[in-house]
């Protein structure tokens, strides 16, 4: 009887803490779209434009100096285009920009997706799909 309580405890408490994982996971992906939204408007305020992907934004090659190509504005890992469990991606388009993050591995590295673009507003859906321009706002 005390195995069985035990054992049903431990599970009870593994779902917790992978719930509990998932969703520090999502916020640090809000976090990183609002830091990348800190970019892009730092980049356009040196640049006259928006950068078209996540490389413009990130560090330059070791022992160069930051420029349009490579702003330093971002770190290298989230330039890659991942970082803790969602992937980033940046887009330009004519007269500003759009930023996704998506988990790697829904549900388990995050169950919901942002979006934001120049507005700065940034957006979520709870589920699969990826947020978009019509996805309810972040609150």
């Amino acid at each position: 009887m005390f195995l069985r309580r035990l054992l049903a405890a431990s599970l009870f408490l593994g779902v917790s803490v992978l719930a509990d994982s998932a969703q520090a996971t999502e916020m640090g992906a809000l976090l990183q779209v609002r830091s990348l939204n800190t970019a892009e408007v730092n980049y356009y305020s040196q640049f006259g434009r928006y950068a078209k992907n996540l490389a413009e934004l990130g560090p330059p090659s070791k022992g160069s100096a930051s420029s349009e190509a490579a702003a330093d504005l971002i770190p290298a890992d989230l330039a890659s285009g991942v970082r803790n469990g969602y992937r980033f991606t940046l887009t330009a388009s004519t007269n500003g920009y759009s930023v996704h993050a998506d988990p790697l591995k829904y549900p388990d590295t995050g169950g919901r997706s942002f979006f934001s673009e120049e507005t700065l507003v940034i957006r979520q859906n709870r589920g699969a799909a990826p947020a978009t321009a019509a996805s309810p706002e972040v609150e």
